[in-house]
């Protein structure tokens, strides 16, 4: 099975610049994980009922990674969250578009 591209929004990789080097490790471990197979098991990735659309949470011990896929070629990391009782409040409000740059733009 290939690795799929993982899409960064700004919000998950500003959390994960703030955390101390062995947590963002097994994040980024646990990332690397999902871009070979994102698709939910049931255990540690699931998809999050209450909102719309294919949105899919990982557990990473205290951390949960919140993301979609598309297609089979990448997976976007929309947020990475501490657990708690609003860890899923106001992830619908989560944008998902993917944005390209100047440099992307084929034009």
């Amino acid at each position: 099975m290939t690795d799929r591209q993982c899409l960064f929004m700004q919000a998950p990789l500003d959390y994960l610049v703030k955390l101390r080097p062995k947590e963002a490790h097994r994040l980024l471990e646990r990332i690397k994980l999902l871009s070979a197979d994102p698709v939910p098991d049931g255990k540690t990735k699931k998809q999050v009922r209450h909102m719309k659309g294919k949105r899919y949470y990982a557990r990473s011990g205290r951390h949960r990674i919140i993301y979609t896929t598309f297609g089979r070629l990448s997976i976007h990391l929309l947020d990475i969250r501490l657990r708690n009782d609003n860890t899923y409040t106001g992830v619908d409000d989560v944008d998902d578009e993917i944005i390209l740059d100047d440099t992307d733009d084929p034009a």
